[in-house]
């Protein structure tokens, strides 16, 4: 296991391919922004990762994605905020210091995330910390997953809070019998917090793997 602390743009491209983003690298020259800027999208995801100090060997990355929201936007930041996330939501300003609106008068809302490369990080920590940032990206946009009643119900029966069993465990058995979940499905079937089932999911690589859907759908390994 190599600690790497710089990445250039082409190491980091190479990850989000291999996780199923699709990418187009922008130089500083060609954007507005004047920073070296990776475009990513991912199915109805889509967001921007900016490269920071001393190119070609980058030290940290800035991940960017936005939305307008028409209804509650300060507390649907809030509450997206809160919790155990990459990405943190905020409620963008202009120059002036006012609320940004569009020309509906929907407030600009704005998800971000600085991973900094510079103290040491492996090549597979910051594919996860990118994983977690696409997981995170879902909520950001609202995208809803159905589930079916007759899994919920099969999975979650007998499935308490006092239950001694593991969560692991439990995650081993809601894929049991070659079923295959998403992330949050697997959370709202456990009744647990996905913030606690992905970290499961992505270090127990052993044990889980998943498909090349979007988002992820997560097997036990054969």
């Amino acid at each position: 296991m190599s600690i790497i602390e710089t990445f250039t743009a082409n190491e980091i491209m190479d990850i989000l391919i291999d996780i199923g983003v699709e990418v187009s690298f922008e130089s500083a020259e060609q954007n507005v922004i004047s920073i070296p800027t990776i475009k990513c999208e991912f199915g109805q995801i889509s967001f921007w990762c900016t490269l920071l100090l001393r190119e070609p060997f980058f030290e940290a990355c800035g991940l960017y994605a936005f939305t307008y929201k028409s209804d509650n936007p300060f507390v649907f930041a809030n509450q997206f905020s809160e919790g155990l996330r990459i990405a943190r939501a905020v409620v963008d300003l202009d120059d002036d210091g006012l609320v940004e609106v569009d020309e509906d008068g929907d407030v600009l809302i704005v998800a971000r995330a600085e991973l900094r490369f510079n103290g040491g990080i492996t090549r597979d920590h910051l594919r996860f910390l990118m994983e977690m940032w696409i997981e995170d990206l879902f909520d950001f946009y609202e995208l809803e997953l159905d589930i079916e009643d007759d899994e919920a119900s099969s999975v979650v029966e007998g499935n308490t809070e006092t239950s001694p069993v593991s969560l692991l465990d439990q995650v081993m058995a809601c894929l049991s019998d070659g079923k295959k979940f998403s992330a949050r499905e697997i959370s709202r079937l456990l009744g647990a917090d996905r913030q606690m089932v992905n970290p499961i999911l992505y270090r127990h690589r052993e044990t889980f793997e998943r498909d090349n859907q979007q988002p992820p759908h997560w097997s036990l390994k054969k």
